[in-house]
């Protein structure tokens, strides 16, 4: 059993609940799946295979579950950088794991544009919105939304989320398929029952700890309420 293999059975039963609000967009948990499909074989026609690092960095979208969602179901080990974090740092990060891919909001692409050319690894930048070579729009369009069927263990890397480096460089630590399933049965448990009228609001970054629960929730076909940067006004 890996992660990939539940999510299709989870966007399956809860094909036409509501998975993702964003102010006035939402998208159905069929909706996300077929996007998610679409960005693992994109990613694959690019040459990528499973177990390839990408690395994800931009503030809080839609996109953002789909690329959790995405990167999940191509086998592809997720790396997490930070928005506030300097280039520097997200160099660090990036020729740290051999990241062969980075996918980067327009917002933020200016600051990364030349990483490529300065890391041996890194071959692939996908912009979501303008500027940059490849397109993340353009991308998914030209991609199978047919379920990606990659070959997955249990064991291999589901992602890599870096510590905060308070004690020296940060560390990346290593989360698997089968971790992640026993962290989302774990969240299960510990939660209220949840159900479809359920919403969750991911106040925090969706690259951090606000996508502890994101597996739980699909698993329940609640809606993710998404915040691009937290407002306490708008919280409330």
């Amino acid at each position: 059993m890996n992660l990939a293999l539940l999510i299709r059975k989870w966007c399956a039963l809860h094909r036409d609940q509501t998975a993702v609000v964003l102010g006035e967009e939402r998208r159905s948990y069929g909706e996300l799946y077929e996007r998610s499909c679409r960005l693992a074989n994109g990613l694959t026609s690019l040459g990528l295979r499973p177990q390839d690092r990408v690395a994800i960095l931009g503030h809080n979208s839609i996109a953002s579950l789909e690329q959790l969602t995405g990167l999940a179901l191509g086998g592809f080990a997720r790396v997490s950088l930070h928005t506030l974090n300097p280039v520097s740092m997200h160099r660090f990060m990036i020729e740290h794991v051999g990241a062969r891919a980075l996918i980067v909001t327009e917002e933020l692409y200016p600051q990364v544009k030349g990483l490529a050319a300065e890391i041996e690894s890194l071959e692939f930048v996908v912009v979501l919105g303008e500027g940059g070579e490849i397109g993340y729009e353009t991308l998914l369009a030209g991609a199978s939304p047919a379920f990606p069927d990659a070959r997955i263990d249990p064991d291999d890397v589901l992602h890599l989320q870096f510590s905060s480096g308070t004690t020296g460089k940060p560390k990346a630590v290593i989360a698997t398929h089968r971790a992640w399933i026993g962290e989302t049965s774990e969240n299960l448990l510990m939660l209220p029952p949840l159900d479809t009228t359920d919403r969750y609001l991911a106040a925090g970054p969706l690259t951090h700890a606000a996508m502890t629960v994101y597996f739980a929730l699909m698993a329940r076909g609640c809606s993710v309420v998404v915040m691009e940067k937290f407002d306490p006004a708008h919280a409330a």
